[in-house]
């Protein structure tokens, strides 16, 4: 499955990993770190094996979750989709939400 990925900011982006964690719409993580960098306005296409089982319904609540590099530090992207079927049968997300937070921002030295 093909997911676009621009990159929307001032400053360069890059990519290092996606992967699809729900167990009815699962991506294993897939190391994006040989993907060029996106500069300001530049996109991508992320190709990710899925598996899903033929929906009889919706799959809700889905993530494509994202690791990239903004500025030199690690931030995780997560977009909420939901999945149906399209015309061919293909899995078909639509996004609903997404967060960016940084890798490690509520990380505190541990105490001894």
């Amino acid at each position: 499955m093909g997911w676009s990925v621009q990159n929307l900011g001032a400053e360069p982006l890059a990519l290092d990993a996606a992967w699809l964690p729900h167990g009815q719409f699962r991506g294993e993580r897939t190391d994006l770190r040989s993907s060029p960098t996106l500069e300001p306005g530049e996109a991508t296409e992320v190709e990710l094996p899925v598996r899903w089982r033929e929906l009889p319904s919706i799959v809700e609540n889905a993530f494509l979750i994202l690791t990239v590099r903004w500025r030199g530090e690690p931030w995780r992207i997560l977009a909420r989709v939901t999945v149906g079927v399209d015309a061919e049968g293909a899995p078909d997300a639509q996004t609903q939400n997404m967060t960016i937070q940084q890798i490690g921002f509520s990380h505190s030295p541990s105490i001894e």
